[in-house]
């Protein structure tokens, strides 16, 4: 267990500082999905359900936000082409 707790701890470091970020991937709409899951979001399986949502863009999880985060139902929190396509027509 403390193995992959230490994973998720590297994986972060990596995430927020080394890797490149590309916003064009980003799904549009206000979820982390449109016909394909954001290659950003995941799951940390050591987190209970509805506080196990990460998103990789941000470097953070829903167990380290101080406010309300719904990243463990796809919901975003980068704000990266939030609007969707229908609603600008």
């Amino acid at each position: 267990m403390k193995r992959f707790k230490l994973y998720w701890f590297f994986r972060k470091i990596y995430d927020k500082f080394i890797r490149d970020k590309n916003e064009s991937i980003i799904p549009n709409g206000c979820y982390c999905y449109c016909g394909e899951i954001c290659p950003y979001w995941d799951k940390n399986p050591f987190v209970d359900r509805q506080e196990n949502g990460y998103c990789s863009y941000l470097g953070k999880g829903d167990w380290e936000c101080q406010h309300l985060s719904l990243l463990w139902d796809q919901c975003k929190e980068c704000g990266i082409n939030d609007r969707d396509e229908d609603e600008e027509r």
